[in-house]
């Protein structure tokens, strides 16, 4: 089944062993166990933006660094990417039940920073429910 799904099949078109790429969601799905069984390079400090949905509710709560929380995760990637150079980067578009208010990108773009490293990518395509970014020069 794992080697029927649509992304996997996409990303076999994309991707080699050891190339470089991302996944932003706030779970570890689908980024692992795809990149151990395909020897895809992770470039992010972690398996997920876990830390996102607490910074969220910290910063809506009105506590006070709920939204430097925040800056700092979008800030975190934004370094990450512009380090790893992903020659892809799945993006999950959907609310969730960790983010149900939120689409991923238009919150992490609220930081400069991660907003100029984005501006770098374009989207390439979709696969299964998950939408799938390339570098606009083309890496």
């Amino acid at each position: 089944a794992y080697d029927r799904h649509a992304l996997v099949q996409e990303l076999h078109r994309r991707l080699a062993p050891g190339d470089p790429w991302a996944v932003i969601s706030a779970t570890p799905l689908p980024g692992f166990p795809a990149t151990l069984i395909e020897g895809y390079r992770w470039v992010l400090r972690g398996p997920s933006l876990w830390p996102l949905p607490g910074a969220v509710a910290l910063a809506r709560a009105g506590h006070a660094d709920g939204e430097a929380k925040e800056t700092a995760v979008a800030e975190g990637l934004a370094e990450d990417v512009a380090k790893g150079r992903p020659k892809v980067i799945v993006v999950d578009p959907h609310r969730s039940d960790l983010l149900p208010q939120d689409d991923l990108i238009a919150l992490l773009s609220r930081t400069p920073r991660f907003a100029q490293v984005w501006s770098g990518y374009r989207l390439a395509g979709h696969a299964a429910e998950f939408d799938l970014y390339v570098p606009r020069d083309g890496d």
